[in-house]
């Protein structure tokens, strides 16, 4: 994900996720700046975008019982991003087990990489908050793109 997009794109480029986002006033500090914790909402919209690119709405799996969060990560920051900026999330996959789903993620305005993240994201049961395996649909949706990029 070191290439840069010429101009924000919500369309599929390979087994890379490409999401525009727009950066609102309610995005912002006092200062214009995009508030720290903001960054983390574009990177939630990214990654929702790209399993929706596979086929893969998190509704049905929200009523099969099934809940997914977030058990690790670790963002960099580089730039800011600031009020009235259209950027651009980047988003792949970087590896899949039976219990986890590890995104790679880059947000960029223009030609400039603002901050990344990895972000390790778990499947548990909604009822009891326990980790269990990923459904079936979604390993066999997404190891043929982890297989592409190897």
């Amino acid at each position: 994900m070191t290439s840069s997009p010429s101009k924000p794109s919500v369309e599929r480029c390979s087994d890379l996720s490409e999401l525009a986002v727009h950066v609102y006033l309610e995005d912002t500090d006092a200062t214009g700046v995009v508030y720290h914790a903001n960054y983390l909402k574009y990177f939630e919209r990214g990654r929702t975008h790209y399993m929706s690119q596979l086929g893969l709405p998190l509704s049905p799996f929200f009523e099969q019982g099934l809940n997914f969060v977030a058990a690790k990560l670790t963002i960099n920051y580089k730039l800011p991003a600031r009020f009235d900026q259209t950027l651009c999330v980047k988003t792949e996959m970087d590896s899949l087990s039976k219990v986890a789903l590890v995104f790679r993620q880059e947000l960029w305005r223009d030609e400039q990489l603002i901050c990344s993240a990895s972000v390790t994201i778990a499947c548990i049961r909604a009822d009891s908050g326990k980790p269990c395996a990923w459904p079936s649909e979604i390993i066999n949706a997404i190891t043929p793109h982890l297989a592409d990029r190897k």
